[in-house]
């Protein structure tokens, strides 16, 4: 009985095709985020230790000491959110790699039809497992943020060290470069809005328009025509039988 309850693995399983592609397409963006995490951790060590270098300021601008102390929580904060988004990578990737394993020792995934699912919720039927969704979250979180500290450190210098013109046109250039990332993490909630305002459409167009109540709508009088007067019967004799009944009239009269 042992034996028999004891989980078994397909050796020739494959992943439907759909969610191979999702798959595929996951593995594609975490090796790519993984990559840029590892470089954006370098340039924020490298930024860290220019910046702890007080050669590098100039001493006549007085800085103020709590302005240089955010300077180096920033550089710190950088370095510490752009290991862990290059950490969360390969906790992901590790977990879409054990995609195929899992769907492969578990009998009741389906190997095809349609789905109303939402990608997430295919990787988790498939076994991508319950924790994928906060660590999709936390990558997200440390990615954007990790290199926000890193903008935030060339502007914060900027400020303390160059020009009002060189200041404010590059506030305004930095301002534009980190448009596609608030593009992006606007787009799910503006998809989710969109969504929303579709299928309120849809139910309002399926619900039927009320007839309006014969009763209480106006009723428009129509002019009565005239009475005409009943004419005058037309006799139905034919002139055949009109003669006969003279006839008959004639004689039955006395004395003829």
């Amino acid at each position: 009985m042992s034996h028999l309850s004891r989980r078994t693995t397909a050796l020739d399983y494959k992943l439907p095709q759909t969610v191979e592609y999702i798959q595929q397409g996951w593995l594609n963006t975490c090796q790519s985020s993984a990559a840029i995490s590892g470089f954006l951790t370098v340039t924020s060590t490298l930024l860290l230790l220019f910046f702890k270098n007080i050669a590098n300021f100039d001493s006549a601008r007085n800085n103020s000491h709590g302005i240089l102390l955010c300077l180096d929580i920033v550089g710190y904060a950088s370095i510490f959110l752009n290991i862990s988004s290059c950490m969360s990578c390969f906790i992901l990737l590790d977990r879409l790699g054990e995609v195929p394993y899992n769907a492969s020792r578990d009998p009741n995934v389906p190997m095809g039809g349609r789905t109303t699912m939402g990608q997430e919720s295919v990787l988790r039927t498939y076994g991508i497992g319950a924790l994928w969704k906060w660590v999709i979250w936390h990558w997200l979180f440390c990615f954007v943020t990790g290199l926000g500290t890193i903008f935030a450190q060339i502007l914060i210098y900027i400020w303390l060290q160059e020009s009002s013109q060189t200041q404010v046109a590059l506030s305004c250039i930095g301002a534009f470069c980190i448009l596609p990332f608030v593009a992006f993490l606007l787009a799910p909630v503006v998809n989710s809005i969109r969504k929303r305002n579709q299928g309120s459409d849809t139910e309002s167009a399926r619900t039927p328009t009320p007839r309006p109540n014969s009763g209480s709508s106006p009723v428009i009088p129509y002019p009565s025509s005239p009475i005409i007067p009943p004419s005058s019967p037309i006799s139905t004799i034919g002139p055949r039988d009109r003669h006969m009944s003279m006839a008959t009239s004639f004689k039955g009269a006395p004395g003829i």
